[in-house]
């Protein structure tokens, strides 16, 4: 039975369903056409990528336990994934990046983030355990390719508490092991969804606005400047003319204007490490590119934020584990839907 088959059944659709268990490296392997993923070592060791994936109707819905890493993509990663809109939900952990467009990337509990595959970003992630709903762009009236912007949906606010119970009761449903679903469910939670990414010309806020635009330019100013040393808050306060008590609660969310820097400092250079050919000097190399006063410092920084130094961080990230030929056909699919649309027979995911 095919997809449109499924479709013509009426208003019960059939769930189906898997589970993995891999190692982080084997993931990396598996994931690499759609991200750059460094799994990073902690005091416990690489750790698991484990989950439960479900297909029904056109949507896919995961429940993924993640371990430590970072993660990248690039415009040739994800040129097919503009037909689907993937939706991320923490149950807890944190995510922490840029978009190309300048956005920040900051995923945490209590919120669901639409997270638009088309654009290439750059992230870190602590151990976490994530929602992910992948649905097609028309099913949420979205336009099949371009550029999606919409802010994160709030579990306090009207709309996100209706949500929010959508979502748990179809979740719920599902890991309860659940055969079937009522696409009424599924219709449910999207329109929902699109009320809360709509726009009201009537309600904007011009000062809210204005103030986006003009941390999104501070933001594009630091990211710039990581190399520059002299970067620091009363460089910002120079350049953009704002307050310093404006520019801290810009910053607020993201634990304060040094720490952001610092962070994406840091990032950035274990980005740069980890794509290294591995040549001696290269935590040196790092620390003179991105501001660090030395090894030491740098080791220190990355222990705070990260939960462990450089090298043991990245250490192994090319180890065994990369044969991935026992896995389940499912999460290939899934994949492949994911970021190449929806071919193929469901039955066969099952099987």
């Amino acid at each position: 039975m095919e997809r449109s088959e499924l479709r013509a059944t009426g208003t019960i659709l059939p769930v189906y369903s898997d589970n993995f268990d891999l190692t982080p490296q084997a993931f990396a392997e598996l994931v690499h056409d759609a991200w750059y993923y460094t799994p990073l070592q902690t005091k416990t060791g690489f750790g698991q990528v484990q989950g439960d994936l479900w297909a029904v109707g056109d949507w896919l819905f995961s429940n993924v336990h993640l371990p430590p890493a970072l993660y990248q993509t690039e415009r040739c990663h994800v040129l097919e994934g503009s037909t689907h809109f993937n939706l991320e939900r923490l149950i807890h952990g944190q995510e922490r990046g840029r978009f190309s467009d300048d956005r920040n990337l900051l995923l945490k509990p209590g919120e669901i983030s639409l997270c638009d595959e088309d654009l290439p970003y750059q992230s870190h992630v602590s151990e976490r355990r994530v929602h992910s709903v992948t649905v097609p762009r028309n099913l949420l009236g979205l336009p099949e390719e371009g550029a999606v912007t919409a802010p994160n949906i709030q579990a306090g606010t009207p709309i996100g508490r209706i949500i929010f119970a959508e979502w748990d009761a179809i979740y719920h449903a599902l890991e309860r092991g659940a055969q079937t679903m009522e696409q009424s469910a599924l219709e449910r939670l999207a329109a929902c969804i699109k009320i809360s990414m709509g726009t009201h010309p009537q309600r904007e806020d011009v000062r809210v606005h204005a103030r986006d635009a003009l941390f999104r330019q501070i933001c594009r100013y630091i990211e710039a400047h990581l190399e520059d040393a002299s970067l620091s808050t009363n460089t910002l306060l120079d350049q953009f003319g704002v307050s310093r008590a404006t520019l801290y609660r810009m910053f607020e969310p993201l634990g304060g204007v040094r720490n952001y820097v610092t962070e994406r400092r840091a990032a950035s250079a274990l980005f740069f490490i980890s794509k290294s050919d591995g040549r001696r000097g290269l935590v040196q190399a790092a620390c003179e590119r991105f501001g660090f006063s030395s090894p030491a410092n740098f080791n220190r920084t990355v222990q705070r934020l990260f939960g462990n130094s450089p090298k043991a961080l990245l250490h192994g990230r090319d180890a065994i584990g990369r044969d991935i030929s026992s896995l389940s056909s499912f999460i290939h699919d899934y994949l492949d839907v994911a970021y190449n649309g929806i071919s193929g027979d469901l039955p066969d995911l099952a099987a």
